[in-house]
């Protein structure tokens, strides 16, 4: 069995072995010519250490803590050196994370589903310190083409209190009357899509997959053929990639949770 202590996994024989991905991470922010504090590099080796001892590691492809208080460093993908954002438009960047202008402004993420995806395992991620709605025709992450209806999409909160998600398919909605929290549409089949908010369930969309995106994803906005749909939330975190279980989302929760908790901007 592994320990968590301080940034490091420490096995129950005695031997510590040290995590090189958090320190990996906070050297490509650094090279990028951004910095971050004590308590960020802390609070991020703690998350990388996190992720992997609840094996969710290796099902995120991208994932953007949103620390560095600079454009530079919120750019920076937390497992690789592929997929470094880039900021169009007016976009906020902050301790506490990223904001878009609901109409100028987004960061593409590089991750084009097509490309780098699977149609029927696919999850995408996103905690929104915001509490109230989208404006009208807005996303918080995702791509696609419509026609034929290829998306993946979380639009948080509509204008008229409705969850948008959908993985590699047609869009659904559930009811959702407060927009703040950790959010995860997850698909590891091909006949639904599994919504989570915080630490539960939020609902289930009946779905079928159909065809993988053939755009790049985006954050604080949909990057729509039909044109791009603004968002205007403060993101604090986003990741892309592999379907995760229920108990994999519950456990991403709690690992994301206390990662706000450390740097003081839970929600």
């Amino acid at each position: 069995m592994n320990l968590t202590l301080n940034g490091i996994i420490a096995s129950s024989g005695g031997v510590v072995i040290p995590d090189t991905d958090g320190q990996a991470y906070i050297d490509r922010v650094v090279a990028a010519g951004g910095s971050l504090t004590t308590t960020e590099q802390n609070a991020v080796k703690q998350l990388v250490v996190d992720l992997k001892a609840y094996g969710i590691w290796n099902s995120i492809q991208a994932a953007y803590p949103m620390i560095g208080n600079s454009s530079i460093a919120v750019r920076q993908n937390l497992i690789s050196s592929s997929f470094t954002g880039t900021i169009t438009g007016t976009v906020a960047v902050s301790s506490t994370g990223i904001t878009g202008d609901g109409s100028t402004g987004y960061m593409d993420t590089g991750y084009n589903p097509a490309t780098s995806g699977l149609l029927d395992s696919a999850h995408l991620s996103i905690y929104s310190r915001t509490i109230g709605a989208s404006t009208s025709d807005s996303g918080d992450i995702g791509a696609g083409t419509t026609p034929p209806n290829r998306f993946q999409e979380i639009l948080i909160r509509d204008t008229y209190d409705g969850l948008l998600a959908t993985l590699n398919g047609n869009v659904d909605f559930l009811t959702n009357t407060d927009s703040h929290g950790f959010y995860i549409a997850s698909r590891i089949n091909g006949t639904e899509i599994k919504v989570y908010k915080n630490n539960s369930l939020h609902g289930t969309l009946n779905r079928l997959s159909a065809l993988l995106p053939n755009r790049n994803i985006f954050v604080c906005g949909v990057n729509s053929s039909a044109g791009i749909e603004y968002g205007n939330k403060q993101i604090a975190f986003a990741s892309i990639g592999r379907g995760l279980t229920g108990t994999q989302a519950n456990n991403y929760y709690t690992a994301v949770q206390a990662f706000q908790t450390a740097l003081s901007r839970n929600v």
